[in-house]
């Protein structure tokens, strides 16, 4: 969904609902993300054009609506991550898994089937990087030969 249809969204939930339903605390920002919901037309222009933030906003907005500890909430976070691994954004990457695994763990055990997988894939994240950077332990030079 593009900012702008996001922001005709707006405009027609403005003019139906006096107050939009939903609860967006204007000073707490959100502790893995860096970024609060928006909550005017202004806040979305704001943004506009920029996909990293809209999904962002995406994952602020899912967690809102399931909550923190719905399982597909926590899928997003871990997809969002592996989005990042793809691209070789690893910090952003262990971030967010780190903050599902923080989710799945508040759920449930750290034993449970699916807390278990969650922390096995950062451990793999983990001895990747390693194994990368031993190859290569200065980023900014070319990739060694095969």
């Amino acid at each position: 969904m593009h900012s702008w249809d996001w922001s005709k969204v707006l405009i027609v939930l403005s003019s139906i609902i006096r107050h939009y339903p939903k609860v967006v605390d204007h000073d707490t920002v959100h502790p893995v993300l860096g970024f609060r919901e928006f909550d005017s037309k202004t806040e979305i222009d704001e943004f506009h054009g920029d996909p990293k933030c809209m999904k962002i906003q995406a994952l602020l907005i899912t967690e809102r609506v399931l909550g923190q500890g719905h399982k597909d909430t926590i899928f997003r976070y871990m997809y969002a991550g592996a989005a990042h691994a793809d691209n070789n954004d690893y910090t952003d990457c262990v971030s967010l898994w780190n903050y599902a695994l923080k989710l799945k763990m508040e759920k449930e055990t750290l034993l449970s089937c699916d807390t278990a997988f969650t922390a096995r894939a950062i451990v793999q994240l983990y001895v990747n990087i390693l194994i990368r950077h031993m190859k290569n332990p200065n980023p900014f030079e070319s990739e060694p030969p095969l």
